[in-house]
């Protein structure tokens, strides 16, 4: 800050950094010119400015000095883990640091299992964020699994670079999954009703479900309408015999893993869906992710039945004596009976 001497007084005048160098700036007519600063009423304050000035400077002389500007030190775990990897070349790896702060509600560095189910649930996490967070899924489901972060991100790095890519080609299954199902239209797709061909197990341990939905689809595919109830917002109600499930409208990361309908609507996820919250409940489970009440698989009659069905019988040949086997038109009889 330099004083300019007007008419016997001493005033203040702006300046600004020109190669180096402080200067006033002035008009061509060699007054003030109208973008100066407002006058500085004390010497201290004086001193002040000029030392901040001063300060500046100095930090634009450092910056230009290494051509960089100045990094941010990450203030917590949960912002360490986000940046474990500098320059990730996995996909896999690139997405989940992305989003890691998101994720890391506790902001402890780790992701943990109800994290993970919680962000599953969240509908703002799409695309590719949701098909990362189903292959974090798909892992947290081992009962090693201490949760995820910095050494994890950095160790799935160093495996894609040593040419072990399956987390890069999980969640580029689970993220066609996605834009499958994100294609379709419709509860039951272009066909208008469910059939038993529309089912396909994916990750989930449920096939004694999916077998016992197919077996009601192929003998009554209007019963199995007749369970699910549309809604205006996207969500569903479907019917089971204890109890009505309300379900919301399903997320990307849930759509990623759900039983594939063959690109005939989503009526195969939403029941799957229906039954994990069903199943949760009625075995009182503390699970927080639904899906994980059918891991250990289950019995196909107590699915049937959680369907309505009231008279189910079930046949174990698990140990049986082969020639004590009925003959094949026997047990076809007694099938027709049954049916």
């Amino acid at each position: 800050m330099n004083d300019l001497r007007v008419d016997g007084a001493v005033a203040p005048t702006s300046t600004r950094a020109t190669s180096g160098s402080l200067r006033p700036e002035r008009s061509s007519q060699g007054e003030v010119s109208s973008d100066a600063t407002p006058q500085i009423a004390s010497p201290t304050e004086k001193h002040r400015a000029l030392d901040a000035n001063a300060r500046s400077h100095e930090i634009l002389r450092a910056l230009q000095s290494n051509g960089k500007s100045p990094q941010k030190t990450p203030s917590n775990a949960s912002d360490r883990a986000a940046h474990a990897v500098a320059r990730p070349t996995s996909a896999f790896v690139a997405t989940v640091q992305k989003n890691f702060v998101k994720w890391d509600t506790d902001k402890d560095g780790k992701l943990t299992d109800p994290e993970i189910d919680r962000a599953c649930e969240d509908p703002t996490n799409r695309g590719k964020a949701a098909a990362a967070l189903d292959v974090l899924e798909r892992g947290d489901d081992d009962p090693s699994f201490k949760g995820f972060g910095a050494a994890e991100l950095r160790a799935a790095e160093a495996k894609f670079k040593k040419g072990d890519t399956s987390c890069d080609a999980q969640m580029a299954y689970y993220t066609s999954r996605i834009d499958e199902y994100h294609k379709q239209s419709g509860l039951y797709g272009a066909s208008g009703h469910p059939s038993i061909s529309d089912i396909n197990q994916s990750g989930e341990g449920d096939c004694f479900f999916l077998a016992a939905l197919g077996a009601k689809v192929k003998r009554d595919p209007a019963s199995v309408e007749r369970m699910i109830a549309p809604h205006d917002d996207g969500s569903y109600t479907v019917s089971f015999a204890k109890e009505d499930v309300h379900v919301a409208p399903l997320t990307d990361a849930e759509l990623g893993r759900a039983a594939s309908s063959g690109g005939n609507g989503r009526w195969v996820a939403v029941v799957e869906r229906a039954y994990a919250d069903y199943k949760t409940r009625q075995d009182a489970s503390k699970e927080v992710d639904p899906y994980d009440a059918f891991n250990g698989g289950g019995l196909i009659e107590r699915a049937m039945g959680d369907m309505g069905a009231t008279n189910v019988q079930s046949f174990n040949f698990a140990g049986t004596n082969p020639n004590k086997l009925p003959s094949l038109d026997g047990f076809r009889g007694h099938l027709q009976g049954f049916l």
